[in-house]
C-alpha cells in the first residue's frame, strides 16, 4: 500500500526540480493545512524565493564569478519573518534571514546570537564570531566562539 505524498514532500520535489512556483503553492497548502508547520513552511518559500529570478543568459560578473540567478530577497525577508513569527526559535529562519541583512546590522546581530543559541552549528557560529571580531571588535568572544566551532 503506498501512502500520497504530502503537499510539504510535493513542494519539496517542485523545490529540487527547481519548480520554484508549484513548490510555493504546495508550501502555502501544507501551512493551510498543517499551522504547526508554518515556521517549515514560510522558510521553505522564503528558500524558493532567493533561487527564483532565474536569468536568461548568465551574466560575468567577476573573472572567476558567473551571476545565474538574482533571487528575491524582499520576498524571501518576508516569509523569514513569517516564519519566526510562528516559531521566534526556528533556526533556518534565524539563521537565513540573518544571511540577508547588511553585516553591521544590530538586528543581524541579535538574529546570529538566537540562532546559534538554538542550535550550534558552525556557520551560524564562524558568522557570530566574525560580528564579534570584524563589528564590536570584541576580539575575545570572537575567539572563544572559533574555539568552541573546533570542539
Amino acid at each position: 500500500m503506498t501512502t500520497k505524498p504530502t503537499s510539504y514532500q510535493l513542494g519539496n520535489r517542485a523545490f529540487v526540480s527547481k519548480d520554484y512556483v508549484t513548490a510555493v503553492e504546495h508550501f502555502i497548502k501544507h501551512c493551510e493545512d498543517f499551522p504547526e508547520d508554518t515556521a517549515k513552511c514560510h522558510t521553505k518559500i522564503a528558500e524558493c524565493c532567493l533561487r527564483s529570478n532565474a536569468l536568461s543568459k548568465p551574466q560575468k560578473v567577476h573573472p572567476c564569478a558567473t551571476l545565474v540567478f538574482e533571487g528575491n530577497k524582499k520576498g524571501a525577508k518576508k516569509h523569514y519573518r513569517l516564519a519566526l513569527e510562528a516559531d521566534p526559535n526556528y533556526y533556518s529562519a534565524l539563521y537565513g534571514l540573518a544571511r540577508l541583512l547588511p553585516d553591521k546590522s544590530p538586528e543581524r546581530f541579535e538574529l546570529l546570537k538566537t540562532a546559534v543559541a538554538a542550535q550550534e552549528t558552525p556557520l551560524a557560529m564562524m558568522d557570530l564570531a566574525d560580528y564579534y571580531r570584524s563589528v564590536l571588535k570584541q576580539h575575545d568572544k570572537a575567539y572563544d566562539l572559533y574555539l568552541q566551532m573546533q570542539k
